[in-house]
């Protein structure tokens, strides 16, 4: 088991001792197989899934090309598994996004608005933060933080 400090994997993209860039054995020597994965893009992209679905990895010609943290309603953590997030900031189960982005300015880490979508059943918020993470607002609840890299 390992545990992931969330500020630490928005300031670096490093989620334990996966990055972007690492090789697919690299990823299955640390965390296992996958719980299930798919294909898309194509068929050219990769994306695995950990931890309860709480970690999807995605990989290009075999290096991982985006790590995301995917938080599930009626959820509180992934504890069992091989990955345990240690959320060190305020949440009960999914957090506000007034309260994550008060976190972020507490932290001093810089973010802004990418886009803003209004659907029939929700509004959806989709933050840059530190210029490699985004982080996804469904109803004003966080839905994921994500590191991507080139490919």
């Amino acid at each position: 088991m390992i545990k992931i400090s969330l500020s630490k994997f928005i300031m670096t993209g490093v989620l334990g001792k996966i990055a972007i860039g690492d090789k697919l054995s690299e990823v299955r020597n640390f965390l296992g197989e996958p719980e299930d994965f798919g294909r898309f893009h194509k068929g050219k992209i990769r994306r695995e899934r950990y931890a309860k679905k709480w970690l999807e990895i995605s990989f290009f010609k075999g290096k991982v090309i985006s790590i995301g943290i995917y938080f599930q309603k009626g959820t509180m953590g992934c504890s069992g598994t091989i990955i345990e997030l240690n959320f060190d900031f305020p949440i009960q189960g999914l957090s506000d996004m007034k309260v994550f982005l008060n976190w972020l300015k507490d932290e001093n880490i810089s973010f802004h608005l990418k886009h803003k979508y209004e659907y029939e059943c929700c509004s959806a918020y989709a933050y840059i933060i530190n210029e490699a993470t985004t982080a996804t607002f469904e109803n004003g609840q966080l839905d994921s933080v994500q590191i991507s890299g080139d490919f």
